[in-house]
Parts: C-alpha cells; sequence; structure tokens
C-alpha cells in the first residue's frame, strides 16, 4: 500500500490530537454520572389513601398498615399532596355543584337554612359546601381576604359553610393546594419516608401563607423533592384572570424560590409521556436557573397505560423502570398502582410490593443505589468549547478533502483553516451567555453545531471506508480474508462514527441537555442527509458502480462532468422492466419504513418479532444495541469487499454502502440522547460491531 503524503500524515496526526480534548470531558462526564447514581423509589400517597379505602370495613389503621408494607418493599419516599377542593370533595369532606344543580336542590327543599342574604343560585357559579368543622373555618380564613375582589360570597348554614365562587374562578381554585395534613406528614415521617411535596399553586399567594405552608415541613430537613402538579409552581399563580396587576402582596415567587437554597431542595423533572423532554411549569425556568438546574428526572408510568388491557404486565413494568434508570438517567420512580387482573384491593397492593421489590433488587444488582436522589453538578462547558470545535473543523476539512483527489497540498490546509475557523468561531457564539443556555429558538448555536457533527461524520466514514476498500482491491480473495477485510471495514467506519459521537455527545453536554430540558434538533435531516451525501460522492468519484481495479495507486482517475452526465443519461433511458419497478417499490417502502421509525414522533409501528428481540438483548446486555447497527449496517459494510471482488455484483456496492450509512448514522445518533449515560452509548455502540460481525 503506498504511503500517504506527508501532508496528508500531519492532518491525520492533528485530528487525533484534537480529539484529546473531547475525551478529557468526555472523561469529565463520565465522573460527574458517577456520581449521581442513587433512584428513589416514591409512592403516591392519594393513590394508595383510594385503594385502602376499597378495603372492605377499611379502617385508618389500613393506610398505615399499607404505607409498612411499601415500606418494607423498597418505596422510600411519599408523595404528598396539599389538601385542595378536589381532594376533600374525594375523602368526603366537601361537595361542590354547578349552578344549575344547585337550583334544582334548592327547589327541591334542600338547604332551607341558608342564610337569608342568598338570593338565588347564579347559572354562572359554582358553590362548595363544607360540612362545619376546622376544615370551614380554616378555609373562610384563608380565602376571605379576596370575596370582595373576586365577587365570592360566603354563606353559613347550620351543618356547614357554603362558598359560591364565579366559574372563571373555579378550576385554578378547585385544584389548589390551600395547606398540608400535618398528621399525614408527622406519620410519613415516623415510618421513614422522605418526603416528596406535590406542590400545588395557590391563585395569588401571600408569602405569610406560604411560610406558614411549607417552612414547617421544610424544616425537618426530609423533603428530597419538589414535584409540582397543576400548570405554575407556587407563587407564580395570579390571584386571577385580569386583576393581579396592583395587587399588593400576592406575589410569593420571590419567596418560593428562596426556599430551594435555603433548604437546599431538589426539583423534580417529570419524563413527558414520549419520554422525550419534560412536563414544564409556569416559573421553572427561572427556578432553575437561580438553582443551575440542581433538579433530577422522574419517571411515571401513565394512568391509562397501566390500566390498558392485556398492555402490562409486573415484569413489563419492572423492565420499564430499569430502562428509565440506565438509558434515561431517570432517578426518580413513581409508582403508580398497577392492578392488572385483580380485582381485590389486597391483592393488588401485595403485587405491587412484589414489583417495587424486584425492581429495587435488579437496580441495585446493576451498581446503582436507592436512596435520596443526587442531582448532577454544574456541568456547562463553557471554557472548552473552542477547543472541542476545533475536531469538528477538522473533520470538515476532510469531508471537503475526499470530495477531490488534490494533487497539491494548499488547497486543502486553505479548506483546513477555514473549516477550522469556521467551527470555532461558532464555538465562541455557543460559549457566550447569548447564545449557551437558554435560548428557545430552532437555530442556537449548540444545535447548530450538533446537527453539523451528526452529519458530517457518519458521512466522512462511509466516505474512508469506501476508499479503504479500494485499497484492498487485488487481496486474496479466501473467504477468511474477505471476512477479515470486512471486519477492518466495519471497524474503520465504528471508529469514525465513535469519535464523531463523543464530538456530538460533548458539544451538547450541558445541564439543559443532560436534564433534557433541551434536546437535539433536526432528526429526519441527519438520518437522511449523510446517506444522500454519500450516494452523491460516490457517484461523482466512480459512478453508479464501482471499477475494476487491481493495484493501489493513492488517487482515483478524475471523472469529468462529461462522463457524469452520460452515465445519469443512460441511465434515464433504461427501460422499466418488472423486476425494476419491483426494487424501485421496496426501496420506497424502505425508505418510508426508515425515516418512519427515526425520531420520537414515529409513525411506524414496531413488529412484534422487533420487540421480542429488544426483549431478549436487553435482559442479555444492559446497553442493547440498536438493530440498524448491528442487522444492517455492519453486515453491510462486511458484504463491500465480497461484491468488489464479483465483477457482476459490483455495482450493488453503491446500494450496500447506502444501506452501511443507516448503521453508521445511527451510532452517532447515540450519542445525540445527551440524557442517555456516556459509557451507556459507548458500550451500545461496541455491542452493535460486536453481534454485527457475528
Amino acid at each position: 500500500m503506498k504511503l500517504l503524503p506527508k501532508w496528508q500524515l500531519y492532518l491525520i496526526l492533528a485530528t487525533i490530537l484534537s480529539l484529546l480534548p473531547v475525551l478529557y470531558t468526555t472523561n469529565q462526564r463520565v465522573i460527574l454520572e458517577s456520581r449521581s447514581r442513587r433512584v428513589q423509589y416514591i409512592l403516591d400517597s392519594e393513590e394508595l389513601w383510594q385503594m385502602v379505602r376499597r378495603l372492605p370495613l377499611a379502617q385508618d389503621s389500613d393506610y398505615h398498615q399499607a404505607l409498612e408494607q411499601y415500606a418494607a418493599a423498597g418505596a422510600n419516599a411519599l408523595a404528598i399532596y396539599p389538601v385542595s377542593f378536589s381532594r376533600m370533595e374525594e375523602r368526603g369532606e366537601a361537595a361542590s355543584y354547578d349552578g344549575q344543580t344547585f337550583r334544582q336542590h334548592l327547589r327541591a327543599g334542600a338547604w332551607s337554612d341558608l342564610d337569608t342574604s342568598f338570593a338565588e343560585a347564579g347559572v354562572a357559579c359554582w358553590y362548595l359546601f363544607i360540612p362545619q368543622g376546622t376544615n370551614a373555618d380554616k378555609v373562610e380564613e384563608l380565602l376571605a381576604d379576596r370575596s370582595e375582589l373576586l365577587q365570592w360570597r360566603f354563606f353559613h348554614t347550620a351543618t356547614g359553610l357554603l362558598i359560591e365562587v364565579p366559574s372563571i374562578y373555579w378550576p385554578d381554585y378547585r385544584r389548589a393546594g390551600l395547606w398540608y395534613d400535618m398528621a399525614e406528614i408527622d406519620e410519613a415521617l415516623a415510618l421513614g419516608f422522605d418526603l416528596v411535596l406535590r406542590t400545588a399553586a395557590l391563585p395569588g399567594q401571600r408569602e405569610e401563607h406560604l411560610a406558614a405552608t411549607l417552612e414547617p415541613i421544610l424544616a425537618s430537613g426530609k423533603v428530597s423533592l419538589i414535584l409540582p402538579t397543576g400548570s405554575y409552581l407556587n407563587g407564580v399563580l395570579p390571584i386571577s384572570p385580569g386583576v393581579a396587576t396592583g395587587v399588593p402582596g400576592v406575589d410569593s415567587s420571590e419567596l418560593f424560590y428562596s426556599y430551594f437554597a435555603k433548604y437546599d431542595l431538589t426539583y423534580g423533572l417529570i419524563e413527558n409521556i414520549n419520554q422525550l423532554n419534560n412536563f414544564r411549569f409556569a416559573g421553572d425556568v427561572d427556578l432553575l436557573q437561580r438553582r443551575d438546574f440542581n433538579a433530577i428526572r422522574v419517571y411515571a408510568i401513565q394512568r391509562a397505560e397501566l390500566d390498558k388491557e392485556n398492555w402490562l404486565d409486573p415484569s413489563g413494568i419492572i423492565d420499564r423502570w430499569f430502562r428509565a434508570v440506565v438509558d434515561r438517567n431517570i432517578r426518580g420512580i413513581y409508582i403508580r398502582l398497577f392492578s392488572g387482573t385483580n380485582k381485590d384491593p389486597r391483592q393488588i397492593m401485595a403485587q405491587n410490593c412484589e414489583i417495587i421489590t424486584a425492581s429495587v433488587t435488579q437496580v441495585q444488582g446493576a451498581g446503582y443505589n436507592v436512596g435520596k436522589p443526587v442531582a448532577l453538578e454544574p456541568f456547562h462547558l463553557v471554557n472548552q468549547m473552542l477547543l472541542l470545535t476545533a475536531s469538528l473543523g477538522l473533520a470538515l476539512a476532510w469531508l471537503a478533502i475526499l470530495c477531490y483527489s488534490w494533487q497539491r497540498y494548499l488547497w486543502p490546509l486553505l479548506l483546513t483553516g477555514v473549516a477550522v475557523l469556521g467551527c470555532v468561531g461558532v464555538g465562541y457564539l455557543a460559549r457566550s451567555g447569548l447564545w449557551w443556555g437558554y435560548s428557545a429558538g430552532w437555530v442556537t448555536m449548540r444545535h447548530l453545531l450538533g446537527l453539523v457533527a451528526h452529519v458530517v461524520y457518519p458521512t466522512l466514514a462511509g466516505m474512508v471506508a469506501v476508499l479503504l476498500l479500494r485499497s484492498l482491491a487485488g487481496q486474496s480473495s479466501s473467504l477468511r480474508s474477505t471476512w477479515l477485510s470486512g471486519l477492518l471495514l466495519a471497524l474503520t467506519g465504528l471508529g469514525v462514527t465513535l469519535a464523531g459521537g463523543l464530538v456530538l455527545g460533548m458539544l451538547q453536554s450541558d445541564n439543559l441537555f443532560l436534564l433534557e430540558l433541551d434536546s437535539f434538533r433536526g432528526v429526519k435531516v441527519s438520518y437522511t442527509l449523510p446517506i444522500i451525501l454519500f450516494a452523491l460522492w460516490f457517484f461523482f468519484r466512480f459512478g453508479l458502480s464501482l471499477p475494476e481495479k487491481q493495484v493501489w495507486s493513492g488517487a482515483e482517475p478524475r471523472r469529468t462532468w462529461r462522463q457524469m452526465w452520460q452515465e445519469l443519461t443512460l441511465l434515464w433511458a433504461t427501460p422499466l422492466n418488472m423486476g425494476l419497478l419491483l426494487v424501485m417499490g421496496g426501496g420506497a417502502v424502505a425508505v418510508w419504513y426508515y425515516l418512519g421509525r427515526s425520531g420520537h414522533e414515529a409513525g411506524v409501528a414496531i413488529s412484534q418479532v422487533e420487540l421480542a428481540l429488544r426483549s431478549f438483548l436487553e435482559q442479555l446486555l444492559v446497553a442493547r444495541p440498536r438493530n440498524k447497527e448491528f442487522l444492517i449496517g455492519y453486515p453491510a459494510l462486511m458484504l463491500l469487499p465480497w461484491l468488489q471482488q464479483h465483477p457482476r455484483l459490483r455495482f450493488l456496492v453503491l446500494p450496500a454502502g447506502m444501506a452501511a450509512m443507516t448503521g453508521l448514522i445511527s451510532v452517532v445518533n447515540s450519542f445525540a440522547h445527551i440524557r442517555t449515560p456516556i459509557l451507556i452509548s459507548v458500550e451500545r455502540s461496541l455491542y452493535g460491531y460486536l453481534l454485527g460481525a457475528i
């Protein structure tokens, strides 16, 4: 094999050296992720209470016994909800009626002891009745200060308190957090649970009420997580639409934010149903920025999935929890009770305890601990952006160099300088405070850098593999030699794409992406553009079919525009037959399936065979390799030497190379999931190569 020119050797050495900062920051991220390996199992108190109430002759002691059972099973945190009007209704401590229903009750003779000031029920109002007791007095005391402003009316009867609420205000107030049941909290603490506060914003919450509600609980030091409900953080929701402006003392958001620093609280980000990004709440951006992203990700299987017939079983739930912890950096498992085919509440609770115990055992066996979760430390790579982008610039330069057979070194070096300076310039913008953190626009600097890396490295890997294939022409045609040549091609593709994956993973390594508050953009483009660029390059260098070549000369003869035009004209003039139509139809279906399976909004269902294969590999390997890599990509690469040796099959090198590109793209795409621990992505890529070789 002819030795490469010196300038190419120097450029290769510079490319390798440019990866050293990437490897250094990769090690930083590995250390960061290794310090956050504690998982918390969070039991929902409301679901458990509702289940206990289904027991025959249920007693208050049954709830206490159920908590003890779940604590013994491995649940180490209890999600506590504040008292709200909706919760009071569910527990039979209050009742609400729309205006029309309340009128019917009045006509039927109910509420005959109403205050004489009550004239007539309003159709555009809701009516809440609270039986006489401590809750009625506390509600009136809490909300009396806004009754005139919001046109609420309070009426006393011999049996309780009736509140008339204009309908426009009822949705925000119905689930608003009024206060916490301290007896319930004391019971949870006595059993050793950490507390997860499911805060619910009270419109126009005053600072004195917020302090009285939260500080006694926070002072215990046992609050492991703040997990909001509704749409707003505490203190952010205005007292009512259109009247909050100018009303003194109704904004307590600053006090709420200060508690996170004062008591070192961690914020919980609940993962979306499609496992992409998180549920967001008004005010969380400000809070997260102030706390430098002191947060963990929480996963909960949705009630609709748990109740769907023949959909989930205990082993499926355990596997989902495990995958969430290992693959998606989830550190809070939110337990929603699974009933399955069971009807008896005791059997349901016993089955869920078994699920928790099995899950805890599996998670601990994988090297994780169970306890109060530790948030990822601040990780922004602001000062490293200039060094990290240099490797991307060199990859771009190589892409340009391989597109043409350069006879002199001047133009390649000029292209290298322009590419590196351009990427470093974009890296400078990406590290500035204006761009690096919080822009919600599509084209931010980090998104642009990530997309370029995702496109460049698979394309470069495909080019290098084909050029290496040409250098191996004339080698022995034995099966062993052909297989070893294929292994070398696959290993080369893995090496280039693995480097690209690490570059991409570092360019977007930031708490913003690690917590899935933002994510990689341009999935469809990154899955298709490298294949198109590879095909265009192949045609530009070799034509539609790989030409015969026996001796390595260091460069292919240059093709003229006339030659390329003649080939395209000949292709256009090719008559269609049934075989060609079938091939074209099969190719169209493959493209449709390929695009439909890319991204989280996939429009193509996964077959049962593939699901079974996935499940088997997930049980066998912690980091399951992707099917596109070991079933398509690497086998297609290993097939190229055999196709090159057979003149009648050499025209299939281009289609096989395009198929191989799908696997190379998949390797880089694994690192675009920044939430996945970096070592898991590396292991997944290595397993893909090994299985593909087999």
